[in-house]
């Protein structure tokens, strides 16, 4: 490299090392055969990025984690399973990422607290069908951004839908397979005052195969539907030329896959 360049090369090296006491604790009580009540309690952390400890911008290299389950599950029928969870996870720290840098930086302490419900049916081995709904509530909890209305964990997911059907049936020497899935995301806060928002999503994806003995081949449709969607989304300050030296905030995202076949083939040994 020239050393006229006004490329500037960061290099950031060091040792950091960092210990935390995580316990986990489960308690079941099953009145009846077909219906389990339990707690879940579990202490854990996510790490900070090893750069952003070594150069000051994060305090510790892990962030602890506490979160709380209480939830029942009820079997009321052969082949049924009705599950219900209230959930609160404290963090610490929030991991953020930024899209534009590609890198990540703490955050302050966050809480996350919501339910997730799902249901499952298995007609035998052939044939199941399942759902699953979850909501969440996240929040920053200390008060310089409770205060200056900045409390909105960016991109933290709202509402989360997922189901399917799927079937696995042998018809003489083969086995057909087959299964229709569908995933949904809600809108959600893509800065922390709200202001932009991330537009939600719905896909279904379909699959069908054949397999016969160690062969199989089948097909996956993503996307049947063709709907346009975002996957990743940022919130960034994108600067067009000719705009001043304080672009506005934007939303930067990655359009979700369209449309498209796939054929494959497993051998199995």
């Amino acid at each position: 490299m020239d050393n006229d360049s006004d490329v500037a090369i960061h290099q950031t090296s060091g040792y950091r090392g960092a210990a935390q006491f995580s316990p986990k604790a489960t308690a079941v009580v099953s009145p009846t055969g077909d219906w389990d009540l339990f707690a879940n309690y579990g202490r854990g952390f996510h790490s900070n990025d090893a750069r952003t400890v070594l150069e000051g911008s994060a305090t510790t290299l892990i962030a602890a984690a506490s979160g709380y389950e209480v939830g029942t599950t009820l079997r009321p029928a052969k082949g049924v399973t009705l599950s219900a969870v209230a959930f609160l996870l404290d963090l610490t720290s929030e991991l953020t990422f930024d899209g534009d840098t590609a890198t990540t930086a703490p955050a302050g302490p966050t809480r996350r607290y919501g339910g997730d419900f799902t249901a499952r049916y298995s007609l035998g081995d052939g044939l199941f069908v399942d759902a699953s709904f979850t909501a969440d509530h996240a929040r920053y909890t200390d008060a310089v951004d409770i205060d200056a209305g900045q409390s909105f964990v960016t991109l933290a997911p709202v509402r989360t839908f997922s189901a399917a059907v799927g079937m696995r049936e042998p018809v003489g020497a083969l086995t057909l397979l087959g299964s229709v899935t569908m995933r949904s995301m809600s809108d959600r806060p893509a800065t922390q005052d709200g202001s932009l928002v991330a537009t939600g999503f719905t896909v279904v994806n379909a699959e069908a195969g054949i397999r016969w003995r160690q062969l199989e081949v089948g097909a996956d449709l993503l996307n049947v539907g063709n709907v346009a969607w975002r996957e990743g989304q940022f919130a960034v300050n994108s600067r067009l030329p000719g705009e001043g030296p304080n672009p506005p905030v934007g939303i930067s995202f990655t359009p979700g896959i369209p449309r498209w076949l796939l054929v494959h083939g497993v051998l199995y040994w």
